[in-house]
């Protein structure tokens, strides 16, 4: 039976933490999560912490909860994965199209994918794609708002580095990229009006 300190002791030993430095993943204290219910992250001594992020937002409904047990326990007797390329299964057709049902108009397929980063990155791909294959391959420009955090795969850490740690990829992209800032006005209506004026003027300068 492994104790607390076993645990963290292994964990600096073999754990390549994300968005943390060799300085704190040396010394920074560790909860230990024993296991999880609901908003709660809990220790084995019964200390609870709040999950306040939604463990890096994918846990929205809360941990352990029971419909979800009970349809991943479902599914997992009946189908776990299979290749996507050239197959296809009920619950990804069904869901595909109840998702078109309430998706705005106009957007009518579906691309799954398994993580925010990589949805970020299959978007910049498909719009990238697009442009190759339609006679306007130098349309190779990406807008995005300064500071924003889209994901950890190289395409969506070099559309808007965030953090020090992301900020070298966003030099070392495949596209080139302009970066919009949104208003800091806070006074009269005409000089938020202006704002946007000029930032759709830009806008349209990249289109």
């Amino acid at each position: 039976m492994f104790t607390e300190d076993d645990l963290i002791a292994l964990d600096r030993l073999h754990v390549w933490r994300p968005y943390t430095s060799s300085e704190d993943h040396e010394h920074r204290p560790l909860f230990v999560v024993d296991r999880a219910e609901g908003p709660w992250l809990i220790a084995a001594d019964g200390r609870r912490v709040l999950d306040a992020s939604g463990s890096w937002w994918c846990n929205n409904l809360g941990h352990g909860h029971p419909r979800l047990r009970d349809a991943i326990r479902r599914q997992s007797e009946r189908l776990m994965h299979c290749t996507f390329a050239a197959a296809t299964h009920e619950p990804a057709a069904r869901l595909a199209a109840e998702l078109i049902e309430v998706a705005p108009s106009g957007l009518d397929r579906v691309f799954y994918s398994d993580n925010g980063s990589t949805a970020v990155e299959v978007a910049l791909k498909i719009a990238f794609q697009y442009w190759q294959q339609n006679g306007q391959p130098g349309r190779r420009r990406f807008v995005a708002l300064p500071g924003a955090y889209h994901g950890d795969t190289i395409g969506a850490m070099s559309a808007g580095p965030s953090t020090r740690s992301l900020r070298g990829f966003g030099r070392s992209n495949l596209t080139s990229r302009d970066r919009m800032s949104p208003s800091r006005t806070t006074g009269r209506r005409s000089s938020m009006r202006s704002s946007r004026h000029s930032r759709k003027k830009a806008m349209r300068s990249l289109l």
